[in-house]
């Protein structure tokens, strides 16, 4: 098969689109419609012991007067505490201020990687969790599946399942016209899997 760039008709890259936006309009609003409806759990505000009375830290600096909170425990760090402090100061503390960060963040979540020129690569370090589409892909582009073995892939309906023996280690959803054998499977040499485009 030729390897040029396969021009990306609208219709079809809008068959993929439209319905991911959907699905994350109403993971949006199904979430917004409970987010009161259930009590904070403890693992959800955790965080919040670095800035909130009683302190619960597991490591502060002080610079002069001010105390920089750095852990909240020897295996959680404060950057969600940091990220929220401002939001919290402004809106109070609340099962909405503590939620609707982590919905937005979860809408937005159904990004499209898209190969803009012929010789992109996308490095995946946890290729099974990877729920974008990927569009463009075309050319000399790759994608390396980081230190994740495979044996064989198939492609039907936009996706491309790659499979170590009989365990699927990736599930790729691609917009665009494609075949099985617009895909090849090799080493990375580095213990992972590469795909190219053929």
């Amino acid at each position: 098969m030729d390897s040029a760039r396969k021009p990306r008709s609208k219709p079809f890259t809008l068959l993929y689109d439209i319905p991911a936006l959907i699905g994350s309009l109403f993971f949006l609003l199904a979430g917004l419609a409970y987010l009161t409806l259930i009590g904070i759990e403890n693992d959800e505000a955790l965080f919040a012991g670095a800035f909130l009375k009683p302190y619960g830290e597991a490591y502060t600096v002080w610079i002069g007067h001010s105390r920089i909170p750095l852990m909240v425990m020897s295996y959680i760090g404060t950057l969600k505490a940091w990220l929220y402090r401002p939001l919290m100061r402004l809106f109070g503390t609340s099962p909405t201020v503590l939620r609707v960060p982590m919905l937005l963040a979860g809408a937005a979540s159904g990004q499209t990687v898209d190969f803009l020129a012929t010789t992109g690569a996308l490095d995946l370090q946890t290729p099974l969790d990877f729920a974008g589409t990927i569009a463009g892909f075309a050319g000399s582009d790759t994608i390396d599946l980081l230190k994740t073995a495979a044996t064989g892939l198939s492609y039907s309906g936009g996706t491309l399942t790659v499979l170590d023996q009989s365990a699927t280690v990736a599930t790729l959803r691609f917009s665009g016209s494609y075949t099985q054998s617009d895909f090849a499977l090799t080493s990375d040499g580095h213990g992972g899997a590469l795909i190219k485009f053929v």
